[in-house]
């Protein structure tokens, strides 16, 4: 059996990927560096849990923190807002269609967003991190 962690994880990149912009451009837990060839593509994985007691049967409320990683390529005159922005619409889309995510959880929602520059050299690659709270209960130890 899968930790709930890990349900929700794959059920948001499945929500992603049903996106016709995300389409096949949507990775759980992906390490590797991207290229510029492989661009936009977003990618999926938990960065923070939180946990405390939610009843005396020792069920556990837990807070994942969720990032949600898109990263596509800058234009040729710096602009790093335009595509990142178009793809952030379809991840909130998503995300807002189900915040419960087949009621695997509570309840979900865009807690914080970052936007930047990575790389260096000729070609840079822009890139927006939207962090989503996510709460939900396991049984606890």
């Amino acid at each position: 059996m899968t930790h709930k962690r890990e349900q929700i994880r794959a059920a948001i990149v499945a929500a992603l990927g049903q996106q016709a912009t995300l389409t096949g451009k949507v990775f759980a837990m992906r390490v590797r560096r991207t290229s510029d060839e492989e661009l936009p593509v977003v990618l999926v994985y938990p960065t923070r849990e939180a946990s405390e007691l939610a009843d005396m049967k020792r069920t556990l409320s837990r807070a994942l923190t969720v990032a949600i990683e898109i990263r596509d390529k800058t234009t040729s005159t710096g602009d790093i807002g335009a595509g990142i922005d178009d793809l952030a619409v379809a991840v909130e889309a998503a995300m807002i269609a189900d915040p419960s995510f087949g009621r695997l959880a509570l309840n979900s929602y865009l807690a914080a967003t970052t936007i930047e520059l990575d790389g260096e050299g000729d070609f840079r690659q822009a890139v927006a991190v939207l962090e989503y709270q996510v709460t939900y209960r396991t049984p606890g130890a």
